[in-house]
């Protein structure tokens, strides 16, 4: 048996299998680009960061030895940056990246409404322009008719798993980028959402790394050359991802990442 796992980064996604040995059997990327098309705006077409996901997940399958069938995948995501979905799945916009700063003139204003303090104690975080949270406000007042119509908010891992034809679920590494996420509830937060007016069932089902949120559809299955049944398993953001499989997981050890 074999496994695979997807990376979707900010300049390129990449698939990974793996024997039940820990082998690695084959692998693939694709790269895109980060679109600037005003200072200090940074975003991704999500189309087609989806398509570059199958194609890698597509190539890798194709790729592994007849005899170590697929079994499970497995997603890790760049953080914070999230896509409007209409009520088909339909990509609606750009997924804006954490180094997007669009938002910036709206983090002291709902800070000091909300409070700084109350703001920590729900997420683990201090408030900053790269979260979801301010990248949402900013798309509920300069798109209205998007916010409108979107029926879901997802990040990539979640994204992705639609894609693949699976109810959207997000690791709580990766939830816990949004500053929307009750770190020690391990649900979307009531306070936060009701600031923001935005309803909890337009976000995924936040789920602990390494829970099976469905198996992949049996036409994207075909479609994509995997087998039937293959797992869809929540990872989480990818820096949480990378230090446990740099094996950081002992009081005293630490990780320095840079990209």
């Amino acid at each position: 048996m074999s496994y695979m796992g997807v990376d979707i980064g900010t300049s390129g996604c990449k698939a990974v299998v793996f024997s039940e040995a820990g082998r690695q059997l084959s692998s693939a990327r694709r790269a895109y680009t980060v679109q600037t098309p005003r200072p200090g705006w940074a975003e991704l077409s999500s189309s087609e960061v989806m398509d570059a996901c199958c194609a890698v997940i597509a190539e890798a399958a194709a790729q592994t030895p007849a005899g170590e069938p697929l079994r499970g995948l497995g997603i890790s995501s760049q953080g914070e940056a999230f896509t409007p979905v209409g009520a088909r799945g339909e990509v609606l916009g750009n997924g804006l990246v954490s180094s997007d700063c669009r938002a910036l003139d709206l983090v002291a204003p709902f800070v000091a409404g909300f409070g700084l303090e109350r703001l920590y104690q729900l997420t683990g975080h201090t408030p900053s322009l790269m979260f979801s949270l301010f990248k949402l406000l900013w798309l509920k007042r300069e798109q209205p008719s998007v916010w409108s119509a979107a029926r879901a908010f997802l990040c990539y891992e979640d994204l992705l798993e639609q894609r693949l034809g699976v109810e959207p679920a997000m690791g709580w590494p990766l939830a816990g980028r949004t500053m929307l996420f009750d770190v020690e509830k391990h649900c979307w937060s009531p306070e936060i959402l009701e600031a923001l007016d935005l309803s909890a069932d337009k976000l995924a089902r936040p789920l602990a790394s390494g829970s099976i949120a469905g198996t992949v559809s049996d036409a994207v299955a075909g479609k994509l050359g995997l087998p039937r049944g293959v797992a869809v398993v929540t990872g989480g953001h990818d820096q949480t991802i990378a230090a446990l499989g740099a094996g950081v997981i002992e009081q005293g050890t630490a990780m320095y990442a840079a990209g």
